[in-house]
């Protein structure tokens, strides 16, 4: 849904890392297995951070809403 809506293939799988990379950091607790958790969290952090740098530059890219919907606006 993520790509239809940007139509970036490189931001949904950041996305999907992000994701991931969460998900293996909230399940794994760090008292259990550290080296789990940790590299859990590296992904989310990573990919998250990679992922608001790759959005700013599609968005920066895409036209303004007003251009979109200017036939509605006026």
């Amino acid at each position: 849904m993520i790509y239809r809506g940007l139509g970036n293939r490189l931001f949904s799988s950041l996305v999907g890392l992000f994701g991931l990379g969460a998900l293996i950091a909230g399940v794994i607790p760090e008292n259990v297995d550290l080296t789990t958790h940790g590299l859990g969290a590296l992904v989310s952090f990573v990919a998250g951070a990679i992922a608001a740098v790759t959005v700013y530059r599609v968005k920066l890219e895409a036209p303004h809403i007003s251009d979109t919907y200017r036939c509605c606006l006026d």
